[in-house]
């Protein structure tokens, strides 16, 4: 079984073949491949700073609901 090669293998195949020197991109030359991998050092930096936020926002949302209801109990018992 012969192993499958990749597309830019075959540019540089065919690149040798016209006698041009092709070279196929390294994962650490690859801009796409070292964005892919600023992706994944960023990820946990992003899901940790987006779960802190949900839970002040989840935080702040049940003193506000609690604060509300301690001021009607607390007005309506003045009157």
């Amino acid at each position: 079984m012969a192993a499958q090669q990749v597309p830019w293998q075959l540019r540089a195949k065919r690149g040798s073949s016209a006698g041009i020197e092709a070279q196929a991109p390294s994962p650490t030359t690859s801009p796409v491949w070292s964005r892919a991998r600023r992706a994944d050092t960023l990820t946990p930096v992003v899901v940790y700073i987006f779960e802190a936020l949900l839970v002040l926002s989840s935080l702040l949302i049940t003193w506000f609901s609690v604060y509300v209801v301690y001021r009607l109990v607390t007005d309506e018992q003045k009157q």
